[in-house]
């Protein structure tokens, strides 16, 4: 019950802006965030960092490169997206860090778990035009918000956080059920598993970007995945038939 009211107060604390009617027809939304991360999911350098995640809800795949993200209302082109395509239906996380030496996908501002502001512009050709915005309020440690379902104007706390799948309100601990992955981080072998394979069950590597790195066949007992030539950085094993998703580290 404690925590049930919790999660009630938090929701009433958190003020969610209108979204902006963007002037372009993208169906790209900021779909779910972490603005007080310390042990849900780390990045590629193992640290628990701010993330955001955005979500394709169309049927084309998006060129983000010139796009922005910031947490300036007064400021849209705080940081520049880099050259990544996100596939229909797909996820992509970016770690908000302040920390841009780390790769590519690390921003140069953070997230207030006091409360602040998230936006996502569209490039200087078209404008800086709002695609998404919102305002939030206080956070509480390694509980996420997110739209109910993804695309929905309906948001939540995720007591289990989604990164990288869909917000269904159930989170990556059913697949963590039938799937089996470790070691995580890993430096070039991960063993994954399933209890309870289907007939030709497959499962999809993915980058954070959204590019497949391998698929594989599970079949009764463990299998042993070689994943030394993947430059260091977080992944996501996707079960391709619940498109559900788990994350490992690879040093």
């Amino acid at each position: 019950m404690k925590k049930v009211m919790l999660l009630a107060a938090l929701a009433t604390s958190i003020v969610w802006s209108a979204f902006s009617q963007p002037q372009t027809a993208y169906s790209l939304y900021i779909n779910e965030f972490m603005a007080d991360n310390e042990s849900t999911i780390a990045d590629e350098a193992g640290e628990y960092d701010d993330w955001i995640e955005l979500w394709n809800g169309g049927d084309t795949s998006i060129n983000l490169e010139g796009m922005y993200l910031s947490d300036d209302p007064e400021e849209p082109s705080k940081w520049m997206i880099p050259a990544v395509t996100l596939p229909p239906g797909e996820y992509l996380l970016f770690w908000a860090d302040k920390n841009e030496e780390q790769g590519e996908m690390h921003t140069n501002f953070k997230l207030s778990k006091g409360g602040e502001f998230i936006g996502l512009y569209d490039s200087n050709a078209n404008g800086l035009a709002p695609i998404d915005t919102l305002s939030f309020g206080e956070q509480q440690k390694d509980i996420s918000y997110g739209r109910v379902c993804d695309g929905s104007s309906n948001w939540k706390a995720f007591e289990t956080p989604t990164p990288g799948e869909a917000n269904s309100g159930v989170g990556m601990t059913d697949l963590s059920k039938a799937i089996t992955l470790y070691p995580s981080p890993t430096q070039g072998t991960l063993f994954i598993s399933s209890e309870t394979p289907e007939k030709g069950q497959t499962i999809t590597i993915l980058s954070t970007t959204g590019q497949v790195m391998d698929r594989y066949t599970l079949h009764e007992g463990t299998r042993q995945i070689n994943v030394e030539s993947y430059p260091r950085g977080t992944y996501f094993v996707r079960d391709d038939i619940t498109r559900k998703t788990r994350p490992f580290i690879k040093q």
